[in-house]
């Protein structure tokens, strides 16, 4: 009983909420994602966020928090309902680098400011 938390006794709730989706699309926090068991996390396609400075990708939580929340508001926007709509966006700077994703994971990149 001492590793049982309320992750634990929620995500059976989590994991049903989403079992008949057929395309989960994460812009989750990692810490967040754990609510989720991690069968579910498998299906998971996340979306990653990077600046470019200098040649150099970097990533922060900051990055990453305004550039889900862009997404989000972008996506909504323009009513996109496909992972190749969501590769097509560009939003803030940022556009998704087909050479840095893979199937479970968008990336996109902006200029650092």
């Amino acid at each position: 009983m001492d590793d049982y938390s309320l992750k634990t006794y929620w995500r059976p709730l989590y994991d049903q909420a989403v079992s008949s989706e057929d395309l989960l699309i994460s812009l989750l926090s990692s810490e967040f994602e754990t609510v989720f068991s991690p069968t579910v996390q498998e299906r998971f396609v996340r979306v990653l966020f990077h600046e470019e400075k200098a040649g150099q990708l970097k990533t922060h939580s900051t990055i990453s928090k305004k550039g889900r929340g862009l997404l989000l508001k972008q996506a909504c926007l323009e009513a996109m309902e496909t992972l190749d709509q969501l590769k097509e966006l560009t939003f803030a700077g940022f556009t998704y680098q087909a050479v840095l994703s893979s199937e479970q994971e968008l990336v996109y990149v902006r200029p650092a400011d």
